[in-house]
Order: structure tokens, then sequence, then C-alpha cells
């Protein structure tokens, strides 16, 4: 007669060792599970207020188109996306009634100056944004995944006539990133 020389804790052993080396020449499927983000970077600023120059009704010598008041504003993005090759800023607001490529003096109208607009420019002063958002400047990160985005602002007469007042501004600016 036979007499069982395994006991049952090495039996299990055993089919566990086995079933291993069995599995050793089948296929697996693996699960990878990850996340894409679009590219972006970190505004330092986020709902910036820009004090605009006090300036005369007199500074626009009663014609049309006369720009005075300007003043550069910086806003600093940080962290941007590695490999990130440009950013294209547009702007956009309400446009002036009476000269729609300017901006709206949105002040409360009891108190608000008459015939002025906002016009927003580079720092270079060749490109001018325009309410309808249509118009972009593109900028580049540095080599530490940073861009200074410069531009603009400042008053422009938009009627010949301009009444002293109050003056404020919104304007969305968009970063879109490549």
């Amino acid at each position: 007669m036979c007499q069982n020389i395994f006991n049952k804790k090495s039996l299990l052993f055993i089919l566990l060792l086995l079933s291993d080396l069995c599995a050793a020449n089948d296929s697996a499927v693996v699960e990878i599970n990850t996340l894409v983000v679009a590219a972006s970077c970190t505004s330092e600023t986020s709902g910036k207020t820009v004090e605009l120059p006090r300036v005369s009704s007199k500074d626009f010598h009663a014609r049309r188109g006369t720009i005075t008041g300007m003043k550069n504003i910086v806003i600093k993005l940080t962290d941007c996306t590695p490999m990130l090759d440009k950013i294209s800023l547009s702007v956009s607001g309400l446009a002036d009634e009476d000269l729609p490529s300017m901006f709206k003096n949105n002040a409360p109208s009891q108190e608000s100056a008459v015939g002025v607009g906002l016009i927003l420019m580079d720092s270079e002063r060749k490109v001018q944004f325009k309410p309808d958002g249509s118009v972009t400047k593109n900028f580049k990160p540095d080599a530490e995944n940073n861009a200074v985005i410069g531009f603009m602002a400042g008053y422009i007469a938009t009627r010949d006539e301009v009444i002293p007042g109050t003056f404020k501004s919104y304007v969305t600016l968009r970063y879109d990133y490549e």
C-alpha cells in the first residue's frame, strides 16, 4: 500500500508553486491610468485692478482719437507647462458706442466721464486690442517656464468733446496655450 507522504499543507504549497510556473508562459493585460492636462500657467495676479493716472479733460485737446494717460501693465505667469511654445493673449470687453474699436467707460452714468474710452496696446504699441477679442499678441515662456505679459492701457477721446467725470472699464484677459 502506498503511503501518503504529502500532508495537506505541503500539497497546497506545491499547487501554488505549480500555478505560478504555469502562468509564466501566459500573456497578461496591464492597465495603465494617466491624466492628460491642458497646457497652462499660473497667473500671479488674478482680478488685478489698475489705476490709470488722473488726467484733465483739456489733455484730449478737443479732438477725437487723442490718447493720454498711458500706463505700462505687467502680468507675470509662472509654472507654465514645460515645452509650451507660446502664450496668446486676447482681450475682450464692452465696446464704446462712439468708437467701437475702444473699450467702454462703465462708470455709473450720473458721474461718468463722457467721450472717453479705454485703449489697450502691447508694450511696443504695435498691436491694439479690440473689445471683441479678435486681436491677439503672442508671448514665449522663458527657460524657467515663466512668462512676462506686458501691455499698455490709457484713455482715448471717443468724441471731440470730453466731459469730466469718473472712469472705470472692465476687460477680460484670455490666455491660449500652445
